[in-house]
């Protein structure tokens, strides 16, 4: 029976690795700011002091804004990661002290823009030049969106087809 058990958690961890999800990353450059856009699989968020005290390997830490899972496209979405990297373009180094404004529209639901609640985070264990920001979303399959970012005044656009 132990032997079973052991078999059962090897293909629970073999099944959670397969079900990494890797969406699209898009990189568009403004007057001032390299945007670059990503879409993953949901992340754990972690306070610092949570994240110190469990010791953890991998998530996301928030150094800024508040965790709120984002339902922008409505229920029954798969929940993804949507995070944002800014870089400077005269320095090339990571912007880390405007918040930028994030707003994700369901076009094929004809939806309106909803504006994500932004969380400044960084990978557990990744420096300061791993800062972004963004939050876990809702996302439907197969429905395409739209993804306004604001920042300093400037604003990127992407467009992707949730797959």
């Amino acid at each position: 029976m132990r032997k079973f058990a052991c078999v059962v958690a090897a293909l629970g961890a073999l099944a959670t690795v397969g079900s990494a999800f890797a969406g699209p990353t898009l990189t568009q450059k403004t007057a001032s700011y390299t945007v670059t856009l990503s879409l993953g699989s949901k992340e754990p968020m972690y306070t610092p002091a949570e994240a110190k005290a469990k010791h953890l390997k991998s998530g996301e830490v928030m150094v800024g804004g508040s965790m709120a899972m984002d339902m922008s496209s409505g229920m029954g979405g798969a929940v993804r990661h949507l995070e944002v990297h800014i870089t400077s373009n005269a320095t090339g180094k990571s912007v880390t002290t405007v918040m930028p404004k994030i707003a994700i529209t369901d076009k094929t639901a004809k939806g309106m823009a909803d504006l994500l609640t932004v969380v400044k985070m960084k990978g557990v264990g990744e420096p300061a030049s791993d800062i972004h920001f963004g939050n876990n979303v809702d996302i439907h399959v197969g429905h395409s969106y739209t993804v306004a970012v604001g920042v300093g005044g400037e604003k990127a656009t992407f467009q992707f087809t949730a797959s």
